[in-house]
């Protein structure tokens, strides 16, 4: 058998060698001019998977070995959303400058996530009127109770970690002060890792580019006076700063998708007939539910992902898994699902787990047995806490003329129903619930981080840390991103680097149970709680599931 198979991709190989001499041979033409290629970044009302953005990332970094590619030219229209996936495309362009490649960047108009993203680039050029808009970060924290009590709609919220701040928005008119202390600490990390990474890239020191965040906007006159940018330059003049910068006479240059479409049939053609051990990434994103709501967005459904990383216990094929994780929580039992089957899984090989934007919170819980985590500096992770409770909508459809009576036979009728809050007997219980399934999610942190549970405690009660500090508080062990996983899934199975395949398994939603379930939601609380915008759609999930413990990231970040 093992020898019809080695025979097999023999075969293979040989048939695949003749059109992988046309594919070279026309890329040879493709970027005998100069060895341009422009890479054109747009912001997107559909940003996409995180495979998909992996995938980029990935070819993007490839072109660090490409002996065609000379210069890569970057055209800003838009950034990624999040400050990992940032700091993702940021190493990327690093890594081409260190292989050799010029980098430039062309933007009409900068603002903090721009020029972070251009400053790591070799050039920098704007358009004379554009502006650069630099400013210190922080964020809006929303509060929507007094709205939804004129609405007669209650938010009946237990906390099992004083940070565990999920309720405020829809509980107060402000932010208590353990929020403001974590969100203030949180956004200062985002802040500091901003301002170095600036300073770095335009050779400045951090506190020349701290004072300039009160001065804006700066004209790109200014910007290239303080060194900010390197020139003034409409787009129809960049080639000519490309041939420079190229070191030709004449440039061609040649789009991502030209570029990537003889490149990606290059790889095939070159992987044809080989046989190797995999690396399986698994891309986890959005709110962790137990399985079978509809919805419009991802969702990491358990009774989904379950089966698959069993399936990946079984396929010999498999040496490592990466479990890319890009959640801010959802299901305390569906996480708790979730982390049972990582811990199988890491029993027959190594898995890794690396944390995207957010990851906190049942993004961490899921995700903390895996042997190894890693996040970019950027990312948020922790939120070590559970949430609880209901919606109660009572006052609200009495108030469009709804009238009810209550035929309460046994005790508890409605414990967890819509039409009356908590009583204080009921709420005391509650939170016993909610203690329990704190003292679990604690226990499961311990064991995947191989300490004792009081070793945890002083970074978990909900509290939520960028990724550089969960590294310093133990939560996290290496700074990185998928490369950076990638290369440690290979050494921990002992495959050989530049050997092995990734494969790529992602979970789409489904559009026909996501139309059905818009359909059957309540109008009217479902119009209230879409003010809150992405705050209001993780609410829903608790009028979906009342009285169930939610492992949820309290906040929204929004750069």
């Amino acid at each position: 058998m093992c020898s019809v198979s080695l025979i097999w991709s023999f075969f293979l190989a040989v048939l695949a060698w003749l059109p992988l001499q046309l594919v070279r041979f026309l890329r040879r033409r493709q970027l005998r001019l100069g060895g341009v290629v422009r890479i054109k970044l747009e912001a997107t009302a559909r940003p996409g998977s995180s495979s998909e953005r992996a995938r980029q990332i990935e070819r993007i970094r490839e072109m660090a070995d490409d002996e065609h590619v000379k210069v890569v030219f970057f055209r800003l229209e838009g950034i990624p959303v999040g400050w990992a996936s940032m700091q993702d495309l940021r190493e990327a362009i690093i890594t081409l400058n260190a292989a050799g490649k010029k980098t430039a960047a062309h933007l009409d108009q900068a603002g903090n996530g721009e020029l972070y993203l251009a400053s790591a680039a070799e050039r920098v050029w704007m358009p004379p009127p554009g502006d650069l808009f630099l400013s210190g970060l922080g964020g809006r924290l929303s509060f929507f109770g007094n709205i939804l009590a004129r609405l007669g709609v209650q938010v009946d919220m237990v906390a099992a970690g004083a940070y565990k701040s999920f309720g405020e928005p829809f509980t107060r008119s402000f932010a208590s002060p353990a929020n403001r202390e974590q969100m203030g600490v949180l956004y200062g990390d985002l802040q500091d890792q901003m301002v170095s990474a600036i300073a770095l890239g335009r050779g400045k020191e951090p506190a020349e580019i701290s004072a300039l965040l009160a001065r804006s906007p700066l004209s790109v006159t200014e910007a290239v006076e303080l060194g900010l940018i390197d020139a003034a330059a409409y787009a129809d003049q960049v080639e000519e700063r490309l041939e420079k910068l190229a070191a030709s006479e004449r440039v061609r240059v040649t789009s991502w998708r030209g570029y990537g479409r003889l490149r990606g049939m290059e790889r095939w053609l070159v992987g044809l007939g080989q046989r190797g051990r995999s690396v399986a990434v698994v891309h986890l994103e959005g709110s962790v539910v137990l399985g079978g709501e509809g919805s419009r967005t991802r969702r990491i459904e358990a009774r989904a992902v379950v089966p698959v990383l069993d399936a990946l216990a079984e396929d010999e094929s498999i040496k490592a898994v990466v479990l890319r994780v890009d959640s801010g929580g959802g299901s305390a039992v569906a996480s708790d699902l979730i982390a049972r089957a990582v811990e199988r899984l890491g029993r027959t090989r190594p898995v890794i787990a690396l944390y995207g934007n957010i990851s906190a919170s049942g993004g961490y819980y899921l995700s903390v047995p895996a042997r190894e985590i890693i996040a970019r500096p950027g990312s948020i992770t922790g939120s070590i806490g559970v949430i609880g409770g209901k919606v109660v909508v009572a006052d609200t459809l009495g108030r469009q003329g709804l009238t009810s009576d209550f035929i309460d036979v046994g005790p508890d009728v409605g414990f967890l129903g819509p039409w009356r809050p908590f009583t204080p007997d009921q709420r005391a219980r509650f939170e016993g619930y909610l203690d329990r399934t704190y003292d679990v999610f604690l226990k499961v942190v311990a064991g995947g981080r191989r300490c004792p549970v009081e070793a945890i405690r002083p970074y978990a009660g909900g509290r939520v840390w960028t990724g550089r500090q969960a590294k310093e508080n133990g939560l996290i062990d290496h700074l990185g991103g998928l490369p950076t996983a990638i290369n440690r899934a290979k050494m921990l199975s002992d495959i050989q680097p530049g050997r092995g395949r990734v494969v790529h398994i992602d979970f789409a939603p489904s559009p026909i149970r996501a139309l059905a379930s818009r359909l059957s939601r309540g109008q009217l609380v479902g119009t209230v709680l879409g003010l809150a915008g992405k705050q209001g759609e993780l609410v829903e999930m608790l009028r979906e599931e009342p009285g169930r413990a939610l492992a949820m990231m309290p906040w929204v970040l929004e750069k």
